[in-house]
């Protein structure tokens, strides 16, 4: 139950981060720029009623995240996209129950200049001996919609196969 109303943060190392477990989080006309921009991640952690996760019932709307520091490699838009990101970690104690986001909305918002828009469901996750192992995240209820992107080398970036709402978004390099 957090709520990011109006607020103008610029020049710092993490603009906006929710990180963790979350619920009924509103992040609605900030302004962000000079940095990552909005960043949503989920952990999800070990609970008795097997439906906790990371990220439920988040609303991302109406921001404007300017000047980011979006320098993907060729053909990696996902990676690169510093502008609103969702990511999923998994911690050593997760659990295989629950969900990583439930109910997100990215609405309305403006990301302009070296910023993006990502949407990433699968996460590169390595053993703590350095092994690596892909991790799917489990999700529902994702919306993307009507937002806009300009001077942009990543514009909106959501992983291939994703189930995602998305509609009447517009990117501008």
């Amino acid at each position: 139950r957090m709520t990011f109303v109006d607020n103008d943060v610029v020049s710092t190392a993490i603009n906006i981060i929710v990180w963790g477990n979350s619920c009924d989080t509103i992040i609605d006309g900030n302004y962000t720029a000079e940095g990552p921009g909005i960043t949503v991640w989920s952990i999800r952690l070990q609970a008795d009623q097997k439906v906790w996760g990371g990220c439920a019932f988040t609303s991302i709307t109406n921001n404007v995240v300017d000047r980011g520091w979006s320098t993907p490699p060729e053909d990696a838009a996902l990676d690169g996209a510093t502008g609103i990101m969702m990511f999923g970690t998994r911690a050593t104690a997760a659990t295989t129950d629950g969900y990583d986001f439930l109910g997100l909305v990215i609405r309305d918002n403006v990301i302009r200049n070296n910023s993006g828009l990502g949407v990433r469901v699968t996460q590169n996750f390595r053993w703590p001996n350095g092994k690596p192992k892909g991790w799917q995240m489990k999700y529902s209820g994702i919306t993307v919609e009507s937002n806009h992107c300009v001077d942009t080398v990543v514009g909106i970036a959501i992983e291939a196969g994703a189930r995602v709402a998305e509609r009447n978004n517009s990117a501008v390099r």
